[in-house]
C-alpha cells in the first residue's frame, strides 16, 4: 500500500510529471522601478496564452514554471506602474523588468 500512495503522489502532483511528455522550462527574473531601480513587490508576472502567473517577492523576484515554447510573451503588471510587455526568445538566468510609474 505504501508504494501505490507514493505512485498517486507522483501522479497527481503535475510539478514532478510533465504534461504530455513536454518539456518544462523555468523562467525566472527581477522586476525594478525604472524610476529608482529599487525591486517592486506584489507586481504580477504572467505568461500569455497560458495560466502560468507569479507574485513578485519582496525583493522583486519571480520564478515561472512552464510547457510552453518559446518565443513567450511575458507580461508585467502593478497598480502603480504601466502594464509591461516583453517577447522571449531565449531562456537567461535573470530576466531584469522595469517598469514605469503610471501618471495619475
Amino acid at each position: 500500500i505504501p508504494v501505490l500512495l507514493l505512485l498517486l503522489f507522483i501522479l497527481l502532483n503535475s510539478r514532478l510529471v510533465p504534461v504530455s511528455g513536454k518539456r518544462l522550462i523555468t523562467v525566472k527574473g527581477t522586476v525594478l522601478s525604472d524610476k529608482t531601480g529599487k525591486p517592486v513587490p506584489g507586481a504580477l508576472v504572467y505568461i500569455v496564452l497560458g495560466e502560468e502567473e507569479a507574485l513578485t517577492k519582496v525583493k522583486g523576484e519571480f520564478s515561472i514554471e512552464t510547457t510552453k515554447k518559446l518565443p513567450l510573451e511575458v507580461v508585467t503588471e502593478h497598480r502603480d506602474y504601466k502594464k509591461h510587455s516583453v517577447e522571449l526568445t531565449s531562456l537567461t538566468d535573470n530576466l531584469v523588468i522595469r517598469l514605469t510609474v503610471s501618471q495619475p
